[in-house]
């Protein structure tokens, strides 16, 4: 039922968007040549809900400061349950379910490169996010310093600096379609496992270090629908 709500409010807000973009040019056209500057320090709020789907929920919300700068920031909470199937001590496979939680947040600065409405089209900017995220099943597994098996959860926390792109159509009516990613690494990440023990000595260490690496990479990006008002 969730996805056919989220299906139907997708369609209506597209609608919408495109129905008030066709009709706010002059020339009648989706994609008209260069329209007004509105000016002034406008309201945006937005929801990506594609990502609804995925049990991924967000709110951006933003602060238009002049016609080609804006401030941004995203709220975001996921929990994601899926079935999992680990080993026991003795090799033995064992099903379960797994549930990931977790929530950012991320001030977002972006630049608007040739705006035609106000803070539309490319842009390019910055954000910092803080991330912070756990298991609850015990979906990871390995050995401690005495060789016995341990299933375990796992928490981490970090914070992340990095670069956003995106394209943002707006009409003159308030509605908006934005498409953007951001990628960034994180320059303090903190880690903890839920039996806390000692891990056996590992000789393969650089995988590890690979792994820790990997995991302090930072990645967003979304298909936002908003609203502006003043």
């Amino acid at each position: 039922m969730k996805k056919i709500w989220t299906f139907i409010l997708v369609c209506v807000m597209i609608g919408g968007s495109v129905t008030a973009y066709a009709g706010s040019g002059e020339d009648g056209h989706l994609l008209g040549k260069r329209r007004y500057r509105r000016g002034g320090a406008t309201v945006e709020l937005g929801i990506s809900p594609l990502s609804y789907i995925w049990g991924n929920y967000n709110l951006l919300g933003g602060v238009h400061l002049s016609d080609e700068t804006s401030l941004f920031m995203e709220l975001a909470y996921v929990r994601i349950k899926f079935p999992y199937t680990g080993f026991n001590e003795n090799g033995d496979p064992v099903s379960k379910d797994v549930v990931y939680t977790g929530f950012s947040i991320a001030p977002e600065f972006r630049y608007y490169l040739d705006p035609d409405m106000d803070n539309d089209k490319w842009f390019i900017g910055g954000y910092l996010r803080f991330r912070v995220s756990s298991t609850d099943g015990k979906p990871y597994g390995g050995f401690d310093s005495n060789l016995d098996w341990v299933q375990y959860d796992l928490s981490n926390a970090a914070l992340a600096p990095g670069l956003t792109f995106g394209h943002q159509w707006a009409t003159r009516s308030g509605f908006t379609v934005t498409l953007w990613l951001g990628f960034g690494y994180a320059i303090i990440y903190t880690e903890t496992k839920d039996p806390d023990f000692e891990p056996a000595d590992d000789p393969f260490s650089h995988f590890e270090f690979v792994l820790n690496t990997f995991n302090k990479l930072d990645g967003r990006g979304g298909f936002t629908l908003g609203w502006r008002f003043d």
